[in-house]
């Protein structure tokens, strides 16, 4: 039976530094594909740990592991309340704090979405971190670990309990000169629909800008297939920047790579949900820097 989930957007939001939506091309297809224009079977997807081999019922949740708490008003106000997140997700720990471990890392949990239950809040004056009050654009948001910035991947979910997450080793990005590298495998045992990639990008000098760089969208990933897309690290808007910043304000930095989902074939009774925003700072060997003026 075929299900459509419609809800989770998949994006990834991977700052780099694009120089315009170029793609790349798909690797080598497999001649027994159905579609070889787009997909590529793995010759070792028979030994990889498979999404499927739990209750099939259960959810299926791509994120990025965050973290998100309550702050405290009062005469210095504090992050108390810590939880960590799935995307902008609520969830809980489980055993062993493996969440904890995957901090801004891209994952594959299994759940199901449910009602938020609060959590009882400690005295005011306890431990955590100094809130954030100040803000300078819209689409900044301030957590416990810093200002995240709102791409517009949140889910309308309330919460997620988590039965079992692992890391999302399916998906890896490395850098080839001027240009960031993006290779997704699809870990899923069904196929995605419309799948589609997005680099978002900060200004490098003078008053904080931004900008995004798009790829073509596939229309189809079969279960281990793989795509791939190339952004450029750094990306240039056509008009001067601010004032006093000069041209060298048009420079771009790559920050966070989105992916986004269209739809599923999800099993009877299960739903995808995606928010893949991935900050690249969190990326190891990436090494990405603005340019000396």
């Amino acid at each position: 039976m075929r299900h459509r989930a419609l809800d989770s957007a998949l994006l990834i939001s991977m700052a780099c530094a694009c120089t315009g939506g170029e793609t790349s091309e798909l690797s080598s297809p497999d001649p027994s594909s159905p579609d070889p224009s787009s997909l590529e079977q793995p010759k070792d997807s028979q030994t990889k740990p498979q999404a499927d081999a739990q209750d099939t019922a259960a959810d299926y949740f791509l994120a990025v592991v965050g973290q998100t708490g309550v702050c405290i008003e009062g005469s210095e106000d504090r992050w108390t309340a810590l939880r960590p997140t799935l995307g902008w997700t609520p969830t809980d720990e489980l055993e062993g704090d493996p969440l904890a471990a995957l901090l801004d890392r891209p994952v594959l949990a299994r759940g199901s979405a449910d009602a938020l239950v609060p959590q009882e809040l400690p005295p005011a004056d306890g431990p955590e971190r100094i809130c954030q009050n100040m803000q300078m654009r819209s689409d900044w948001v301030a957590g416990p670990r810093g200002f995240l910035v709102d791409h517009g991947t949140r889910l309308d979910l309330e919460h997620f309990s988590v039965a079992s997450v692992r890391p999302l080793d399916e998906l890896s990005i490395r850098r080839e000169g001027q240009e960031l590298v993006v290779e997704f495998e699809n870990p899923l045992p069904f196929a995605l629909e419309d799948l589609g990639m997005r680099v978002h990008y900060e200004g490098c000098y003078g008053k904080p800008g931004s900008t995004s760089l798009d790829t073509e969208v596939l229309a189809r990933l079969e279960p281990g297939a793989r795509v791939e897309r190339r952004f450029p690290v750094l990306a240039e808007q056509d008009h001067p920047g601010p004032r006093k910043a000069g041209p060298s304000a048009r420079q771009h930095l790559a920050s966070a790579l989105v992916i986004a989902v269209g739809g599923a074939e999800t099993p009877a009774g299960a739903q995808l949900h995606v928010d893949l925003d991935l900050p690249l700072r969190s990326v190891d060997g990436l090494a990405l820097a603005c340019p000396e003026r």
